[in-house]
């Protein structure tokens, strides 16, 4: 079973928060494993995968993936049937990110739309 967590950046420090999402009086916060909690900017918000990179790195929604074989660069969305791969101009790849044996030894997360900006492949 995956488990459900979030990250988030706070509004004014710039810092990364990891934990559970609560929202209250239209502001949402990160609560840590310790119970603090951190208001983070909602345009941040990214859910958890439940999948790691070639690095046991965590794999979250808004993450900047390298598919290495090709060094192709995509960003992780969410939509009802799944996370997916975007490439940099927003157009859908027909790969499902999923991990299936092996296949995360060719995918390490190089960065987040929020930190990074990705290439264009125009």
């Amino acid at each position: 079973m995956r488990e459900i967590k979030f990250r988030g950046k706070t509004r004014f420090a710039n810092n990364w928060f990891y934990g559970y999402l609560t929202k209250e009086k239209n502001k949402y916060y990160i609560t840590s494993d310790t119970n603090s909690f951190y208001e983070v900017a909602p345009e941040t918000i990214g859910q958890f995968t439940g999948l790691y990179d070639k690095n046991i790195t965590p794999i979250y929604e808004g993450d900047i993936v390298q598919y290495k074989p090709e060094k192709t660069e995509y960003v992780v969305m969410f939509d009802s049937t799944g996370y997916w791969c975007l490439d940099g101009n927003g157009a859908r790849n027909n790969e499902m990110l999923i991990q299936v044996d092996d296949t995360n030894k060719y995918i390490e997360v190089i960065g987040n739309i929020y930190d990074n900006k990705i290439e264009s492949s125009d």
